[in-house]
């Protein structure tokens, strides 16, 4: 047999290649890849230095410009806060002069009729500087001030009458919702413009003052004072109660055109409203007139028809009911106007005869004396 070592490549089962390159590694080729690694390493040492100072420069840069900008920042507050300020002293200055002036002008005014051709020129000189530019942006600026002075608009309180319901919603939703204010405090403003029975109906919504709480409110007023068929119903109710109008009683007729041009103007909110340009609807509101008045429609009716082929619609009945009210409430010429300068007429000569009859009373009682 014959030996392992002479015969490796029989009973190795190492290639030969792995053998020789484990040979050759001496310890020289070891010293060398090492070194390699070394300068490797070095060398990444260096690129990841050269890396980390570039950060902190483009770092530096970064919270210089930051700086920067928040000193312009601070500068354009500084320019604002000198404008304001240079406004500020020139109405001070203007309207200590229009004081002054004032104050100048009223002390000539006391010595006017001892003042001599020099005092009156320099009065006259005053009066032209009082009426100059200055004296007008000094106005201007009181006026302003005046106008800052006036109370704020607010909506009314409502109190559960539908038919008011639609207008307190829009004034509410204008001067309240639409401000950027939180939800704590449109709840609040909402308590405080409601009361009675409306106040009551959401009550139990106010306990908690969360965006749900607010919005639940709004939805259960809207389902019982918002509804168009409530609205509708509110607006015929009225209408349907209204009493007859005696023939001469002129405020009576302007109340119920007052009341018709709120019905017209609510119809484009209301559309259920539109009924109210049925014929049959139309006849059960000129019943509420005075004879006269609904002798008056019946020639229009006629004509009408006659020329268009359709019935005058609601809009066309409240301007003829507004103008027989403006008419019957003529302050000068009117039956109303007439009738209670009569009355005044009647008094005055009830009166005279009144005092003819007691002064014959005191004349017959005197002879009787005698």
């Amino acid at each position: 047999m014959l030996h392992d070592d002479e015969n490796a490549s029989i009973f190795s089962s190492a290639p030969s290649s792995q053998r020789l390159s484990s040979l050759s590694e001496s310890p020289s080729v070891m010293r060398v890849k090492a070194a390699a690694e070394l300068a490797a390493q070095e060398a990444e040492l260096k690129i990841l230095e050269t890396k980390q100072k570039k950060q902190a420069e483009l770092d530096e840069l970064q919270r210089q410009q930051e700086m920067k900008r928040r000193e312009i920042e601070r500068l354009d507050r500084e320019k604002e806060l000198n404008k304001a300020r240079a406004q500020f002293e020139v109405f001070d200055q203007e309207c200590k002069s229009v004081h002054s002036i004032n104050t100048g002008h009223s002390h000539h005014k006391t010595v006017e009729v001892k003042a001599d051709g020099a005092q009156k020129k320099q009065l006259n000189s005053a009066q032209a500087s009082e009426d100059g530019p200055l004296a007008v942006l000094a106005r201007s600026f009181k006026d302003c001030v005046s106008l800052h002075k006036l109370p704020p608009p607010e909506p009314s309180v409502f109190t559960g009458e539908v038919i008011r319901y639609v207008e307190w919603k829009a004034s509410f939703k204008t001067l309240i919702e639409s401000k950027a204010i939180s939800t704590m405090e449109r709840v609040y403003y909402l308590k405080r413009y409601l009361g009675g029975e409306a106040l009551r109906a959401v009550q139990g919504f106010f306990y908690n003052t969360s965006n749900e709480s607010y919005e639940g409110a709004w939805q259960l007023l809207e389902e019982r004072y918002g509804h168009p068929f409530k609205i509708q119903k509110a607006f015929r109710d009225k209408l349907a109660s209204w009493q007859r109008i005696n023939p001469r009683d002129a405020n009576g007729l302007q109340q119920f055109a007052d009341f018709l041009k709120a019905c017209n103007d609510a119809m484009p909110h209301v559309p259920a409203l539109q009924i109210l340009n049925d014929s049959e609807e139309n006849r059960r509101l000129l019943s509420k007139l005075p004879d006269w008045a609904a002798a008056r429609w019946n020639h229009k009716v006629t004509q009408t028809p006659d020329d268009t082929g359709n019935y005058p619609g609601f809009e066309e009945f409240v301007k003829y009911v507004r103008k027989e009210a403006r008419v019957a409430c003529n302050p000068i010429s009117s039956l109303h106007a007439l009738k209670g300068a009569e009355t005044s007429g009647t008094d005055e000569t009830k009166g005279g005869d009144k005092r003819k009859i007691r002064k014959i009373n005191f004349y017959k009682i005197f002879v009787f004396l005698c």
